[in-house]
C-alpha cells in the first residue's frame, strides 16, 4: 500500500514539473563554427526570432577589435554578412562614424566597395550622406581625404570586377594561370588611369591609384574575387 502511495505521489510530482513553463530567453546563442556564430534576438513587433551574425552585431556596437579579429581569419568574407538593411560591416562602420574601423578595413583586398545596400547606396554615398547629416568641422579635412580614398577604391573594385566577370568561365575551367593574372593586373591599371585622366564627373579631384594596391594586393584581390564569383 505504501509503495502504491509513493508511486502515485512521484507520478503527480513529475507531471507538475513537466507542465511548468520555463521563462522564455530573450537571447539565444547558437555556435556553428569559429566564424559562424548566430545571435538570435526576439523581434519585439512580430515576436519572431531574427538572426544577427556576430560580426554585424560587433559592427553595430562599434566593437572595432572584434571585427579586426574576424578579419584575421583568411577564410572570412567581409562582404557576405549583411544586416536587414543589406549593409556590410564596412557600410555600418561608416554609418556609425566609426572611421577608425573604416580606415582599418579599407586596405584589405577582400573588401568590395561596389556593394550597395538595400536602398542602392555605395559606401562612398553613405559617407557623403553621413557628412551632411552629422556636420563636424573638425573632421572635414580628414573626411575629404577618406571620401577620395573610397572613390579610388570603388573605382579600382569596379575595374577588377569587370576583368573577373570576363574571366569567370575560364576560371571555372581551370584555365587561369599566373601569366593571365599578370595581364589582368595590367588591364586594371590601364583602365583606372584612363578613367582618372578623363576625370569622370563621379570622381572628386585628386583621386589617385590607392598606394596599398601593389601588384601583390591586386593578385590577391583578383584571386579572391574569382573564387567568390564561383561560390555565389
Amino acid at each position: 500500500m505504501r509503495n502504491l502511495l509513493f508511486i502515485a505521489y512521484l507520478a503527480t510530482t513529475l507531471c507538475a514539473i513537466h507542465s511548468m513553463e520555463k521563462p522564455k530567453k530573450r537571447l539565444i546563442r547558437t555556435k556553428k563554427s569559429s566564424s559562424v556564430i548566430e545571435t538570435k534576438k526576439i523581434n519585439s513587433v512580430s515576436n519572431q526570432p531574427c538572426i544577427i551574425q556576430p560580426c554585424i552585431f560587433a559592427a553595430i556596437n562599434d566593437n572595432t577589435q572584434t571585427i579586426i579579429n574576424f578579419m584575421r581569419d583568411p577564410f572570412f568574407d567581409p562582404n557576405k554578412p549583411r544586416n536587414h538593411l543589406g549593409e556590410t560591416i564596412f557600410h555600418i562602420s561608416i554609418k556609425n562614424s566609426n572611421y577608425q574601423l573604416t580606415k582599418a578595413l579599407l586596405p584589405d583586398h577582400r573588401l568590395d566597395l561596389t556593394i550597395r545596400n538595400n536602398t542602392g547606396l555605395l559606401a562612398s554615398q553613405i559617407l557623403k550622406t553621413n557628412r551632411q547629416e552629422k556636420l563636424n568641422p573638425s573632421l572635414e579635412k580628414d573626411l575629404d581625404t577618406l571620401q577620395q580614398q573610397l572613390f579610388s577604391r570603388s573605382t579600382l573594385d569596379i575595374e577588377i570586377n569587370n576583368v573577373v566577370n570576363f574571366s569567370k568561365e575560364s576560371h571555372q575551367k581551370g584555365e587561369i594561370n599566373f601569366s593571365i593574372i599578370e595581364r589582368m593586373i595590367k588591364i586594371v591599371k590601364e583602365k583606372f588611369n584612363t578613367i582618372n585622366n578623363h576625370q569622370s564627373t563621379e570622381l572628386p579631384p585628386d583621386v589617385c591609384f590607392p598606394p596599398y594596391a601593389t601588384d601583390e594586393f591586386l593578385e590577391k584581390k583578383i584571386w579572391f574575387t574569382l573564387h567568390s564569383s564561383v561560390k555565389s
